[in-house]
């Protein structure tokens, strides 16, 4: 599961890496007085880095051409190295920037921009230095006094599900009167359907969902007795996002739900050590209800892929028929904490 949880996360930022072939909408935040340097609500989320170069460009044509010299998660900071509008670089205003190549602004190696520029001794009047320039923008420029619009999904129906298994085979010998094999495993699924409410502001932090789920406990004990139980539940809750949208991207959200399920399950109980049937060995099948109350994390990326971790309170109440099919039934229940990992995405 952790697998899972670190694939997921790095396919959400390989998603959004932007490369040459493609472009990426931007906004100008804040302009520099000499209009040589910005910063534009785009950053690391989109796979921008320090030392990226770009074009900023209108339906018109090149505005600019630039370099990322700061970034942040959200936000960048560019020195723009050739423009050819001053007049269209203005604060609010919407552009597409794509990648391009190290670019030269002359064929003087001198004026080439690049690290090693930065370090040499040039002339001023022969070359732009960021040093000398663009560090008396940048003090005009703040990442932390910019106001960056929030970003929320637009998606309304998540589905998710959570996986965990194992499976060991047993041995046991009885001081060598008999000895066997047996399995020793477990597996629990769910899989659930997540409705959200975008347009009720009502229903605006609540989300409800529907679920199904499947656990199945092998074990075998030293004597060579085995055990199998089953149980298959369906069922439904609600869930109440106590500080954050439940639409925001890139934020940790914090969540309470309940849920209650319904379902079957059954005990086989093979208490003879030979491995076959016999007398003493029974199946029962009955009913199961159960009710669970939960606190979770959730964190909802750009591509609408999702992680959540939970913990629970879980009670449930088992009643099963006689082997005989006479008497009253048997009664079993199980309480306690269960802890989830879930993988979702949102459609």
């Amino acid at each position: 599961m952790y697998l899972l949880i670190v694939i997921l996360f790095a396919f959400s930022l390989s998603t959004y890496a932007l490369d040459n072939n493609e472009s990426l909408t931007v906004r100008i935040l804040k302009i520099s007085s000499t209009k040589k340097t910005i910063l534009i609500n785009r950053g690391q989320e989109d796979a921008i880095n320090i030392d990226d170069q770009v074009k900023f460009f209108l339906d018109n044509g090149v505005i600019a051409r630039g370099v990322a010299v700061k970034v942040t998660p959200i936000r960048s900071i560019w020195s723009l190295y050739r423009v050819n509008n001053t007049n269209e670089i203005l604060v609010d205003k919407i552009y597409k920037i794509k990648k391009t190549s190290s670019y030269k602004l002359t064929k003087d190696i001198t004026k080439k921009l690049n690290d090693h520029d930065l370090n040499q001794k040039i002339p001023r009047e022969k070359t732009h230095r960021f040093k000398d320039i663009d560090k008396q923008d940048l003090k005009h420029i703040s990442f932390n006094k910019t106001k960056v619009k929030t970003i929320y999904s637009k998606k309304a129906i998540e589905f998710w599900g959570a996986v965990s298994f194992n499976s060991l085979s047993s041995t046991y010998n009885l001081s060598g009167a008999s000895s066997g094999t047996g399995q020793t495993s477990a597996s629990d699924y769910t899989i659930a359907m997540e409705k959200y409410f975008i347009k009720s502001k009502l229903l605006k932090n609540i989300s409800l969902f529907a679920f199904i789920h499947k656990s199945d406990i092998s074990a075998m004990s030293v004597t060579g007795q085995q055990i199998n139980l089953s149980k298959f539940e369906y069922g439904a809750g609600a869930t109440y996002h106590m500080f954050t949208s439940p639409f925001r991207l890139n934020k940790m959200m914090v969540y309470l739900n309940a849920a209650m399920a319904f379902g079957t399950s059954s005990d086989i109980l093979n208490l003879s050590n030979s491995g076959t049937a016999s007398a003493l060995d029974s199946t029962l099948k009955g009913s199961v209800s159960s009710l669970s109350f939960g606190l979770g994390l959730k964190y909802l990326f750009r591509n609408n892929f999702s992680l959540r971790t939970q913990a629970d309170f879980y009670s449930s109440n088992e009643s099963f028929s006689p082997p005989t099919g006479v008497g009253t039934n048997y009664l079993k229940s199980t309480t306690g904490i269960r802890a989830m990992f879930a993988i979702g995405k949102r459609f």
